[in-house]
């Protein structure tokens, strides 16, 4: 009799281990490689059974949800429209993953990977890969909400599942794409186009890191290759604080802000080659110059744009500005110092 009672003993052991070992759906180390949409549809397909059809206890939903009826495949009937819902009507992989997850919820013994682990190796987002930040601001922040904004319903936020998920699930990488040609467009104007196309290099490259071919664009470059902004020219610095101010914002300021890359080369090449930003650099500093300098206007806009013309020429490698001492220099703090 003695054993007996110790088989009994043992056996409700064995079940209080399993019941406690049980967890819900959003608990499963399965569930949080889902895509958050995707997630969202299989904890509402189950936890919805405890509006009516099961009692909401972890072990008791489990049971009820994968053994009660038919439950099971009432679930897995509804959930495939459920991801489509709520992902997109292209969502099929979507809906492999949420019935790999349902699956596993059910049978929690095993282990499941609703997704191919990545492989590439892949750390970074792309906001951290250096061609990037050679892009202008327009181009780079649209770039950047089309792809980070993905983890908010269809991709998983870590980066080589972000990578793999934006490039090589659904049509998530012609979603970026068509993106790129609409939001860079809006975005950066009238110098769109070379825009559009260093947008969609970017992209394409950070898609090769899948299977590391990534080749990304190298900014265009004068022949000088500046390592200095025209507030570091000697040139400059002459200039009537007025006209200084005019040139900074116009030649430095307002395009580092929109439509150029911030370092001191790509800049120039921006600034004196791309698209019509030279002929359109040359009209706003001299309405600047106008309004800033009154009754001098007239030889303080000769100034500053011999000032800017004598910066594309030394970006072209015709001239050579002499006495740079503040290259690599913070340029607002620089500016600052000088019309003080």
């Amino acid at each position: 009799m003695r054993g007996f009672y110790f088989f009994v003993r043992l056996f409700s052991l064995i079940v209080l281990i399993n019941a406690a070992s049980i967890v819900y759906v959003e608990d499963l180390p399965a569930f949080s490689a889902l895509a958050p949409c995707a997630g969202s549809a299989v904890e509402y397909a189950v936890q919805a059974l405890t509006y009516s059809d099961c009692p909401p206890g972890v072990t008791a939903l489990q049971s009820c949800a994968c053994t009660k009826d038919q439950n099971s495949a009432a679930l897995s009937a509804t959930l495939s429209s459920q991801v489509l819902a709520s992902c997109g009507t292209i969502a099929s992989d979507d809906v492999s993953s949420a019935s790999v997850v349902l699956s596993n919820y059910c049978n929690q013994a095993q282990t499941a990977n609703p997704f191919p682990s990545p492989t590439n190796g892949v750390t970074e987002y792309i906001t951290q890969i250096p061609a990037w930040s050679d892009l202008g601001p327009c181009a780079g922040s649209a770039l950047e909400y089309l792809v980070q904004s993905l983890t908010y319903q269809q991709c998983p936020p870590g980066a080589p599942a972000l990578v793999s998920c934006a490039c090589l699930k659904d049509q998530n990488s012609l979603l970026v794409s068509e993106g790129i040609n609409s939001q860079v467009t809006e975005s950066c104007g009238t110098t769109h186009s070379e825009d559009v196309a260093s947008a969609q290099a970017v992209f394409a490259g950070y898609c090769g890191l899948n299977n590391g071919t990534s080749v990304f664009p190298t900014p265009t470059q004068f022949p000088g290759s500046l390592t200095y902004y025209i507030t570091d020219m000697q040139e400059y610095s002459s200039l009537a604080p007025c006209a200084m101010s005019a040139v900074y914002n116009q030649a430095l300021y307002t395009l580092t802000y929109g439509d150029c890359p911030p370092n001191p080369g790509p800049l120039a090449s921006c600034a004196c080659a791309k698209d019509g930003n030279n002929g359109s650099i040359s009209s706003a500093i001299s309405s600047d110059v106008s309004g800033e300098c009154g009754s001098t206007a007239s030889a303080d806009i000769a100034s500053a744009l011999s000032v800017f013309g004598f910066y594309c020429s030394a970006a072209m490698g015709q001239v050579k500005a002499q006495g740079i001492t503040n290259s690599g220099m913070n340029w607002k703090e620089t500016h600052f110092q000088r019309i003080r």
